[in-house]
């Protein structure tokens, strides 16, 4: 990951950003195998229900992101697309066609105003969902320490389901985030594909491992539940 991105985005360097993708990639599959092979002897179903899962969020957050409207507002008047006109930047129509100015009155100096106005009054084009991104590296932070006072005081079950829970909500608006990010870079002529690949591919592996975690909790539970009912009628 940090070779990809230390690594110039040059024709020359696509090869080897593209190996960057892919080692990291098979290092996140290898990582996760002892996962996938004990969901593969509690529940093979609950990987199929997973992988469902996580298709189904990545799939509907994308579209929800792609299909947003990009919105330019002026900031002194959001119900305006451009900024007003200064009335002081008007040529003079006698001017304009080569009249005397003899007996014009002498225009009025503009003000401090009407200078400074249009500093400020420039359009914002922006998108819905851009602004989570302070508050999702905020959450991240968040869980950061919390998993750290975990390996020095001892994880608790509750700390364990707040970042389980919580790390799949912040993951899952992670790709409404992303995916407008990348929509804006690509509209700034950052055409970085692979990095923008690295970023939707992390979305994507966080929230398949956290909905798998999820229903292998919950049927371990229904298989404790089953047995403890079999244990009652005998």
């Amino acid at each position: 990951m940090l070779a990809l991105a230390w690594t110039p985005n040059t024709p020359a360097n696509l090869s080897k950003r593209l190996g960057c993708l892919g080692g990291f990639a098979f290092c996140q599959g290898a990582a996760i195998g002892p996962l996938i092979s004990v969901a593969l002897q509690l529940s093979p179903a609950a990987l199929v229900t997973a992988f469902a899962a996580t298709a189904a969020v990545f799939v509907s957050f994308s579209l929800s992101a792609l299909v947003t409207k990009r919105s330019c507002q002026n900031p002194a008047n959001p119900n305006s697309a451009t900024a007003p006109e200064a009335s002081h930047m008007r040529i003079p129509a006698s001017f304009a066609s080569g009249k005397s100015l003899k007996h014009l009155p002498c225009p009025a100096l503009p003000s401090a105003t009407d200078v400074f106005q249009p500093l400020f009054t420039t359009p914002r084009c922006c998108r819905s969902f851009m602004y989570l991104g302070g508050y999702l590296a905020s959450a991240m932070m968040a869980m950061l320490v919390l998993r750290l006072s975990g390996w020095i005081f001892g994880a608790s079950a509750l700390a364990y389901s707040v970042e389980l829970y919580g790390g799949l909500l912040v993951f899952s608006a992670y790709i409404l985030y992303d995916t407008q990010l990348i929509v804006e870079r690509a509209s700034a002529g950052e055409m970085d594909f692979t990095q923008h690949a690295l970023l939707l591919f992390t979305d994507l592996f966080a929230v398949f491992v956290r909905i798998l975690i999820i229903m292998l909790k919950r049927s371990e539970e229904d298989k404790r539940r089953e047995r403890a009912r079999e244990r009652k009628r005998s």
